[in-house]
């Protein structure tokens, strides 16, 4: 991750060809930079080219050697709302939306707004979530099972 302060446009950086072995010829590093955000909206205004230009120079400032080999573009994607951000007044939404769920049994408001955005926190959540609904469901099966069965007894 790149603060503000090191006076980059990059966001972050993530060195895929590390994390994802094979990605890349042995010769090479694969880089994905995430560049822009809600507090550099200018950035949609620019070219792919100029785009392309502002991620090497980013990287050159604070990843890379300067006399570093131009970049081997494999693609550029732009997001216009791509990471969400969690504006003033999102912890009270979170406390409302924790009463809703908790006056409903069975209701589960779940999505990146609740535990982080990133991918891990998203899964993690995500599965977490996923125990809390199948022990509800099978709560709610015995409780169903046991009134079916009173029933049939009357």
């Amino acid at each position: 991750l790149n603060p503000r302060t090191e006076g980059v446009r990059t966001l972050g950086t993530l060195w895929s060809s590390s994390l994802f072995p094979g990605r890349s010829p042995p010769d090479y590093n694969l880089l994905l930079n995430y560049i822009g955000g809600s507090r550099d909206i200018g950035l949609a205004d620019l070219s792919e080219d100029e785009i392309i230009a502002e991620v090497d120079k980013g990287c050159r400032q604070v990843l890379l050697n300067e006399d570093a080999p131009e970049p081997k573009v494999l693609g550029l994607k732009i997001w216009p709302t791509a990471i969400p951000q969690y504006e003033l007044g999102h912890l009270s939404l979170m406390k409302e939306l924790e009463a809703a769920e908790a006056k409903l049994p069975g209701l589960w408001i779940c999505g990146n707004y609740r535990a982080g955005v990133a991918f891990p926190d998203c899964v993690t959540f995500g599965y977490e979530h996923a125990k809390t609904v199948k022990k509800f469901l099978e709560k709610v099966t015995i409780e169903s099972h046991d009134q079916e069965t009173i029933g049939v007894r009357q």
